[in-house]
């Protein structure tokens, strides 16, 4: 099915570029008008949907603030599948997509790209790039190898390098807030975390 156009899609929604957040223009059978729009769908992101097309509310955003749907695949700066802040929201490659994604720990010392020599009981730092992996050298500690990792990191990915995830702050206290006056979540008492 088609993709609606930009000047539908702008009538049936609203987009706050500062919290992420999509809400319905007009009131429906099963919507209000100025409700949240769309829902957590498998992978953790924002999906809404109109008549038979379903989409991804980052990409969505990209084309109410800038006009044409995205070229390339947008990537979530600070890996929060749900935050759909326009300043969170970049153009990347598929690659560079990767790069920036949620990294898994496979090895036994829980941080990506070192792991522990058995036979020298030295710490390994290697990365992958181009299809190729770097070996980083080997150190006397996993905080050694840690930080040459991160170094690599930056000389080869720049600012598709990943960082440690920072608390959201006042991002977060938004979202509660919005979805409190909506009825969607009560307030306990309890403070969010």
């Amino acid at each position: 099915m088609a993709k609606a156009s930009r000047e539908l899609l702008m009538d049936l929604l609203d987009y706050s570029p500062d919290t992420g957040v999509f809400t319905w223009r007009t009131s429906k059978k099963s919507r209000n008008a100025g409700s949240v729009a769309g829902g957590m769908g498998k992978g953790g992101y924002w999906f809404i949907t109109h008549g038979q097309n379903i989409y991804r509310a980052h990409r969505l955003a990209w084309l109410f603030v800038h006009g044409d749907w995205p070229s390339d695949l947008i990537d979530h700066i600070n890996r929060d599948r749900t935050d759909n802040r326009i300043c969170n929201l970049r153009l990347a490659t598929k690659s560079q997509n990767n790069i920036n994604s949620v990294q898994e720990r496979k090895n036994s010392s829980g941080v990506v790209g070192v792991s522990h020599c058995s036979q020298t009981g030295r710490w390994k730092a290697q990365i992958g790039c181009g299809g190729k992996m770097i070996s980083l050298g080997r150190f006397d500690s996993i905080e050694e190898a840690y930080r040459r990792r991160k170094q690599a990191e930056k000389e080869l990915f720049g600012e598709f390098s990943p960082e440690p995830i920072k608390p959201l702050g006042d991002y977060v206290q938004e979202q509660w807030r919005i979805l409190r006056e909506q009825g969607l979540i009560r307030d306990t008492g309890e403070s969010e975390r």
